[in-house]
């Protein structure tokens, strides 16, 4: 536990150290936060064995080999294959992943993030930085997701569209944002934050059913998650990241010039997806592995809510509290969490 949150404190305290130099603050977040990446070494991680194995598997393949018939999706066989053939090895793949994996995010963060100090708090306490240790495919696709977001935001549908595309190379679980372009340009008002309420409202009572009838159609998904469950750990998500929502909206529809910003709109539509997607990966698995294609640009703006909004003599308080609470969970996840693993480095 001290390991964790020590590194965290140094992390946010170099940014802070940095802030009015921001090029040289977001190099020395991404260093950081690559450094334990590069040395990740057996055992940390749930996929590590796994990853290790298709990489001897997969490492000398051809250019015409690639695209026959792969386990994994043709993106990551082609990164083993490049990595392979110019002589690395395994852990060489491990860092190139994580400069790619790290690279969509801190784009997203420089572009987006009015506070980044707290982005990265959110980041790590969230579990986002946990999660490049072990889902390094998903990883490289969110990261391409993250910086998608940024041409939907600038209204450039190709460029989008062929990010999502680059992605769902990667991870197949891309696909969640294929359809979402027009959903990013609406403007909140409070109709929509009505129909948004009551969508959520619908998937709370019909997910149930919703979901017999997704297993019905998918036998073999019916068969892998139906007995599995998120325990505390999601539903303590859902329950902060409801909170944190329901904050968002309130903020944008009492300054309702908010929603011409870029920023505020990704802010509100993640939003609510994150809340939604959090609902249904309670009742089904499989969509675990889609929230953070909503909850990662959820997080690192979620404090631009807090810069823009707070009154100066209520800002320490707010900042207690927005600290504190993820710190908290952070700590409980660390004793609780199957995911939540001990880092075990190169030479351990």
């Amino acid at each position: 536990m001290i390991f964790y949150v020590s590194y965290l404190c140094f992390v946010c305290a170099v940014m802070y150290v940095l802030r009015k130099r921001e090029n040289l603050m977001f190099a020395a977040c991404f260093l950081c936060l690559l450094f334990l990446i590069a040395l990740k070494g057996e055992g940390m991680g749930a996929d590590y064995e796994a990853y290790e194995r298709y990489f001897q598997l997969y490492r000398n393949l051809g250019l015409r080999e690639i695209f026959q018939d792969t386990d994994i999706e043709k993106g990551f066989v082609m990164l083993i294959a490049v990595v392979g053939r110019l002589g690395g090895e395994y852990q060489g793949l491990i860092v190139l992943c994580g400069v790619l994996s790290l690279g969509g995010v801190v784009f997203f963060m420089k572009k987006y993030a009015y506070d980044p100090v707290l982005s990265v708090w959110l980041f790590i306490t969230f579990g986002g930085y946990e999660h490049l240790f072990t889902r390094m495919r998903q990883s490289i696709a969110l990261s391409v997701i993250l910086i998608a977001y940024h041409f939907a935001a600038e209204k450039k549908f190709w460029k989008y569209l062929l990010l999502v595309l680059l992605a769902a190379f990667f991870h197949k679980t891309a696909w969640i944002a294929l359809p979402l372009y027009p959903v990013f340009q609406w403007k909140l008002s409070r109709e929509k934050a009505v129909g948004v309420g009551g969508l959520l409202l619908l998937v709370l009572i019909c997910k149930g059913p919703f979901m017999e009838l997704i297993f019905r159609v998918m036998p073999e998904y019916a068969q892998k998650y139906r007995n599995m469950n998120f325990g505390s750990d999601g539903r303590t998500l859902l329950l902060l990241y409801l909170v944190m929502g329901i904050f968002v909206f309130l903020f944008v529809l009492h300054r309702k010039k908010q929603m011409e910003i870029k920023s505020m709109r990704l802010l509100v539509h993640t939003a609510w997806l994150t809340v939604l997607m959090q609902m249904l990966a309670l009742e089904f698995p499989l969509w675990g592995r889609m929230v953070e294609y909503f909850s990662l640009p959820f997080l690192i703006l979620f404090g631009n809510t807090i810069k823009e909004c707070i009154k100066p003599d209520e800002k320490r308080f707010v900042r207690m509290v927005t600290y504190g609470v993820p710190l908290l969970m952070y700590l409980y996840l660390i004793q609780t969490s199957q995911w939540m693993v001990p880092f075990r480095f190169v030479w351990g």
